[in-house]
């Protein structure tokens, strides 16, 4: 779903928990920002914000906790950018997290764990709440 006018621009994915979704919901935020005019930078940080968060949830939603299906909303208009994904699982709230600490050397260093930390990085702000049996995460980017 996208609606566009003269100056706001939104557009709506809904996807399965499903690891084969991940490059449906991708296209889709790469066609999004495209048609809502973001610029290179901005696009690169919402996609990246998008598949990270998305990547968390199929990974690490188990049993009873997994959610059924996630949807993402991107709007532009000229306060901004704005990213909300949702699923149906288990609470999580992302904002809570530590940032990560830092290693040692390169051989004391793991991979993974950077993904909410890049988040935060690329994102002006990160707000959680959990209504209704579902997470929200609303993103918010500076410009366009």
């Amino acid at each position: 779903m996208t609606t566009c006018r003269k100056d706001t621009y939104r557009s709506t994915m809904r996807i399965r928990n499903d690891p084969t979704e991940l490059d449906t919901m991708t296209q889709w935020i790469i066609r999004a920002s495209d048609e809502a005019r973001l610029s290179e930078k901005s696009a690169f940080a919402v996609q990246l914000c998008l598949e990270e968060m998305v990547a968390n949830i199929l990974e690490h939603g188990k049993d009873s906790a997994r959610a059924a299906a996630i949807s993402a909303r991107l709007e532009r208009s000229d306060s901004g950018i704005i990213l909300d994904i949702e699923d149906d699982g288990g609470p999580f709230d992302p904002t809570l997290m530590p940032p990560p600490q830092r290693p040692d050397s390169v051989d004391t260093a793991l991979v993974g764990g950077q993904g909410i930390h890049l988040v935060r990085q690329f994102s002006s702000r990160m707000e959680y709440v959990r209504s209704d049996g579902h997470n929200r995460l609303k993103l918010t980017f500076a410009g366009a």
